[in-house]
């Protein structure tokens, strides 16, 4: 099966640095920064020398383009949609997953919530990695 992951809250905790960065840019415009910035949490850092391949959205896109990376994903590994997962925290993971007609499972750890996931069309939810692997095992 072809694994296909999120990688901001589903492989690395990048909240800190991310929420920091934030912050400091609040400050250095002079604007009080929102007390909950998970929201503004979005593309991936990066990370990946223990993947075969790595896919992001274009820096010039204002959107997000899941769905695209995931096809690319499928063409690249000759991978048949009911023959993948997309594992991710957000709706965004999901909902691409939905739109590839690929498995989507949501992870519980990360920055989104259960119902987040849920209203996206996860097809499973992942309390934890070692729930995750008995999900991608069945």
């Amino acid at each position: 099966m072809l694994c296909l992951f999120d990688l901001d809250g589903t492989l690395i905790d990048s909240e800190p640095g991310i929420t920091a960065c934030i912050r400091h840019a609040f400050d250095k415009l002079g604007v009080p920064a929102p007390v909950d910035l998970r929201p503004w949490i979005g593309p991936p850092l990066p990370f990946g020398s223990a993947f075969e391949k790595l896919y992001g959205p274009d820096p010039d896109s204002a959107h997000c383009e899941k769905a695209t990376m995931i096809a690319d994903a499928l063409t690249d590994f000759g991978t048949a949609p009911e023959a993948a997962a997309m594992i991710g925290d957000r709706r965004y993971d999901i909902e691409g997953a939905v739109a590839n007609r690929v498995r989507g499972i949501g992870v519980l750890w990360g920055f989104g919530s259960r119902e987040e996931l849920q209203q996206a069309g996860a097809q499973a939810l992942a309390s934890d990695p070692a729930h995750l692997v008995d999900l991608l095992a069945a």
